[in-house]
């Protein structure tokens, strides 16, 4: 039966956040699984065709991702823009309201300094340090989206707004019901088999035991400026030459400014100022939703 013209190829399994808490690895892992169809490349992992702040192309372009994908039971979608997006659940529910949903939380302070790293490492974040990035934030969300030195998707410079995450998972509960499935990254970590059955026992495929691979490490920096810079550049080449096939291919450049090395572990001072702002809310979702992220 077709639906809307496109039958089979209609995307049915969004992976919706949030960023930098295993939601590469996991959809990396579904590449193992004979009946979860995922894009090749990790450079369309995210259209996030349904944030109406990331989106871009037509919904013909997003399905076309996805036209090799009819023969398998799923279609899956792993956009982290999703999970902070105002707008992206009724616009997937709008379009698939049978779509299953799977949210992967971590703990918020280690999340929030990861993306960071990310960020700064990718060349989307110019900020000289993470503490410089917080206090960049209350302005930053006060202008909203820019162009030109907000580059990625704004609610990725959000480091502390985007780790609350009750705000961001209720209207998901509310509207898919027992369609969506809420995963720690800590389980993700230490118990990846355990948490690769529950996925595929909610999904309702065949339960096979698989690596997780990790994906999307932070690398250090020379300096932000310098990656922020390179960015610019490779963003530029891309518009007037032939769009890469390839993430690695589109951001070969940016490796020559990191380091191999991993970034240096967050400030002690930092992570209890964060700690104590965050308090509240990871009480609130252990209480109303069962979500324990502190141990």
């Amino acid at each position: 039966m077709k639906e809307n013209g496109w039958g089979m190829n209609k995307v049915n399994l969004f992976i919706v956040g949030a960023a930098k808490a295993g939601t590469t690895s996991l959809w990396a892992g579904f590449k193992h699984h004979p009946q979860i169809y995922t894009v090749l490349d990790e450079l369309n992992k995210e259209p996030a065709y349904f944030s109406k702040l990331r989106r871009q192309g037509s919904l013909n372009a997003y399905q076309l991702l996805y036209k090799d994908g009819g023969r398998y039971l799923y279609r899956c979608d792993a956009s982290t823009a999703y999970l902070t997006s105002k707008d992206a659940v009724q616009n997937i529910y709008a379009y698939n309201p049978k779509a299953k949903i799977i949210i992967i939380l971590r703990n918020p302070v280690d999340r929030a300094y990861s993306l960071y790293n990310w960020m700064v490492s990718d060349g989307y974040e110019y900020a000289l340090n993470f503490e410089h990035a917080l206090n960049l934030e209350d302005k930053r969300f006060l202008n909203g989206p820019t162009s030109f030195f907000m580059p990625e998707y704004f609610w990725n410079y959000m480091y502390f707004r985007s780790g609350l995450y009750s705000r961001q998972i209720a209207p998901y509960i509310e509207k898919f019901k027992d369609n969506v499935l809420v995963l720690n990254f800590s389980d993700l970590v230490n118990y990846p088999s355990i948490l690769l059955k529950t996925v595929y026992l909610f999904l309702g495929v065949e339960v096979i035991d698989h690596e997780i691979p990790k994906e999307n490490p932070a690398r250090s920096v020379y300096s932000p400026l310098l990656s922020f810079g390179m960015r610019k550049i490779i963003n530029q080449l891309n518009k007037i030459g032939v769009p890469a096939e390839t993430k690695i291919k589109r951001d070969w450049p940016i490796y020559g400014v990191t380091k191999k090395k991993r970034p240096d572990i967050m400030m002690p001072d930092t992570r209890n100022v964060l700690n104590l702002k965050y308090e509240k809310e990871l009480k609130y979702l252990a209480t109303r939703f069962g979500i324990d992220l502190v141990h």
